[in-house]
This record gives structure tokens, C-alpha cells and sequence, in this order.
């Protein structure tokens, strides 16, 4: 089961988490003071009613293995903490990301293709005069 999400990055790698906030603390932090894996957290989303947030977040790439193998243990922590559910609102969130990300570039590439169309026909237009 997959909880996070890769955004890129080249020096600094982008991810988007899925979390819960426990007494004002993220079940994933002391995972990542137990790694070692200084994380820059960004803004959080989450759904009215949801107990899950969504974390976006920034880390460095040579903590790259360390940060993934902390995420790969929240589903553990999760179960322990009594919220069986964790795995199954990843992947619909996991899902409902990954369908964003593809729709946009299939957006992204129909608009390069329309452009690319209009250059040509323009051309083509400006050749016949």
C-alpha cells in the first residue's frame, strides 16, 4: 500500500503524505525523528470531516531512502493506534492524485498539440499569400 506521493524535485524532492494528528502531533514525526530525515513541511489539505490531511512536504534527495522507509511504517502505526481504515483511504486518495496528475498532462499535451496545429496552420496561411 502506497500513502505517498512523489511531486519531483532535483535537489530538493517533493511529497504529498497522507497523516493524522494526534493531540497536536502527526503520527509521521516520530517516524522521522526515528530515521533521522529532516523534513520541510508545507501546507496540508484535508477534507471537512476527514481525519486524515494530506501533507505536502520538502526533503532533502540524500534522505530519500530513509524518508520512504518512515512513510512505509505509518500503516503499521496506524493499525496500532486503532485506525484499521488507513490503508483504504490511501488508495482512494492515492487514486483520486494520480487520475489529477494524468488528466493533467493529457490536458497539457492536447494543449501543446492545439498550439502546435495553430503554428502550423498559420505558416502554412502566410506561405500562400
Amino acid at each position: 500500500m502506497k500513502n505517498y506521493l512523489f511531486l519531483g524535485g532535483w535537489f530538493s524532492l517533493q511529497y504529498a503524505y497522507v497523516d493524522l494528528e494526534i493531540n497536536d502531533h502527526y503520527a509521521a514525526d516520530s517516524l522521522f525523528c526515528r530515521h533521522k530525515v529532516p523534513v520541510r513541511f508545507g501546507p496540508e489539505m484535508a477534507r471537512d470531516g476527514d481525519k486524515y490531511r494530506i501533507v505536502f512536504c520538502k526533503i532533502r534527495r540524500k534522505h530519500r531512502e530513509e524518508f520512504e522507509k518512515a512513510l512505509g511504517e505509518i500503516a503499521n502505526k496506524m493499525c496500532l493506534l486503532g485506525h484499521g481504515d488507513y490503508d483504504m483511504y490511501c488508495g482512494m486518495v492515492m487514486q483520486m492524485l494520480e487520475k489529477a496528475r494524468t488528466d493533467k498532462t493529457r490536458k497539457q499535451s492536447a494543449d501543446a498539440e492545439t498550439k502546435d496545429d495553430y503554428a502550423s496552420s498559420a505558416q502554412t496561411a502566410g506561405s500562400v499569400e
